[in-house]
């Protein structure tokens, strides 16, 4: 967070890196979601459904979940209720991690990774969320 009384060239920085943050989080919710599940470019994001709910219902959710991770992508991009965004993120990556790991580990590429990766999504979502103070700077 930049304090009253940074310098122009830190509330600068911090947004470039604000935006940057905003941007990567966006693409990977994006690719996940167009590329891995609605487009089946990952079919194992499917076998990994088909876990939970069977073969026959697995396309459709799959396909329902890629939705979803493009309407995340959307609101991470729209920069709107970042906060709220970050939670979330949060709450998402956590229970599908967990759900995951517990019931279809032999799927997932990193199984030991993912877990440590998508922390360090849930920190970028939250850094991001933090106000710059821009009016703190008028002041």
């Amino acid at each position: 967070m930049i304090e009253a009384g940074a310098e122009p060239r830190e509330l600068q920085a911090r947004t470039v890196a604000s935006r940057a943050a905003t941007a990567l989080l966006a693409v990977v919710w994006l690719a996940n979601g167009l590329g891995a599940k609605l487009l089946g470019l990952v079919p194992r994001h499917q076998a990994i459904v088909a876990r939970f709910f069977g073969d026959a219902a697995a396309p459709l959710l799959t396909r329902l979940i890629g939705v979803a991770e493009i309407l995340m992508a959307i609101w991470i991009a729209s920069e709107r209720f970042s906060r709220a965004c970050a939670w979330a993120i949060a709450g998402t990556l956590v229970a599908m991690n967990g759900l995951e790991l517990w019931r279809a580990r032999d799927l997932l590429l990193f199984p030991t990774l993912m877990p440590l990766a998508n922390l360090g999504l849930i920190a970028l979502a939250f850094w991001r969320s933090q106000p710059t103070r821009a009016l703190d700077l008028a002041a």
